[in-house]
């Protein structure tokens, strides 16, 4: 289908005065084919120049863009598609060597052997673990296909101090009730207050005082919470 653009219209020399009508006519068919060619032989052009440039690379870029992407894939989750991709490339490349090994006649040497894991590991930048994991999974009776779900830290955590209203009302309340005389808060009041209020508890050695360890701990949740609860510390200067 031809196009209906500005360069389609081919414009007339009117200056000639030939006795004619002259009118502005469009391109014949075989013109516009013409410039639709031109213009696809540009872009075959372009993306020809890119494959070469892509196949010109240097081995010191192709070994860094390697890195690249074995850190972006470190700690990847594998799903069903890709575990069975790297049990058809193992299964292809034992087949290969089957084929061959079969075609042998009396007297002529035998295929060496290929080394799958190996290169199944470097191909697909997996771990030999991760490997027998994928195999061991789809080998089983069932034929299950090896799936890790989503790697990293993302689960709900239990905090030390509880995040719940009563505990934000009460410590906001401690707090305004406090500084209504001007006294000074620290977080090691709000912290004695939720032990108070058993909000939190710390356990104590022989000698009833607190232990060192599991204290910080506690002090640092407190001083943590205080922060994510928009209390500021430091020194107040100007309208309380």
């Amino acid at each position: 289908m031809a196009s209906t653009s500005d360069d389609d219209f081919e414009t007339v020399d009117c200056s000639v005065d030939d006795g004619t009508v002259q009118n502005v006519g469009r391109r014949s068919y075989e013109q516009v084919s013409e410039i639709a060619i031109t213009k696809s032989a540009a872009k075959n052009t372009y993306k020809r120049l890119k494959l070469q440039q892509l196949s010109r690379q240097s081995a010191t870029s192709i070994s860094k863009t390697i890195q690249c992407l074995t850190k972006r894939l470190h700690g990847a989750s594998y799903d069903g598609p890709t575990s069975l991709r790297v049990i058809h490339a193992a299964n292809s490349m034992q087949l290969q060597y089957l084929k061959a090994k079969k075609k042998i006649t009396k007297g002529d040497k035998l295929p060496p052997r290929p080394q799958i894991r190996k290169h199944i590991c470097w191909l697909f930048a997996i771990g030999t673990k991760t490997y027998v994991k994928i195999l061991s999974a789809y080998n089983s009776l069932k034929n299950k296909e090896y799936k890790t779900g989503e790697r990293g830290n993302y689960l709900g955590k239990t905090t030390r101090v509880p995040r719940t209203k009563k505990v934000v009302t009460t410590i906001r309340e401690f707090v305004r009730s406090e500084r209504s005389f001007r006294k000074r808060i620290t977080a090691r009041q709000v912290l004695d207050l939720c032990i108070s209020k058993k909000y939190l508890s710390i356990p104590r050695t022989n000698h009833g005082d607190y232990q060192k360890v599991a204290f910080a701990s506690a002090y640092r949740s407190m001083r943590r919470w205080l922060h994510l609860n928009h209390y500021r510390s430091g020194q107040r200067t100007g309208n309380i």
